[in-house]
C-alpha cells in the first residue's frame, strides 16, 4: 500500500500514527521501513455520552 501511495500525483511523504502504549502496532512501520520522526502528545478522545432516558408525564 505503501509503494502505491507514491504513484499517486503530489504525494510525497506517508505518515503512520499509533497509540504508543501498542507495541505491536509500532513494529509494523519498522519493518516496512519506515523512520520515526517524531512523537506528539494528543489529548485523548472524549468519551461517547452515556444513553440517557427521558420522561414525560402528562
Amino acid at each position: 500500500m505503501a509503494a502505491e501511495a507514491f504513484t499517486l500525483p503530489n504525494v510525497a511523504y506517508l505518515e503512520i500514527a499509533h497509540d504508543l502504549a501498542n507495541v505491536s502496532s509500532g513494529a509494523i512501520p519498522r519493518r516496512l521501513g519506515f523512520t520515526e520522526v517524531r512523537r506528539e502528545q494528543v489529548t485523548p478522545p472524549a468519551a461517547p455520552p452515556t444513553p440517557a432516558s427521558t420522561w414525560s408525564g402528562g
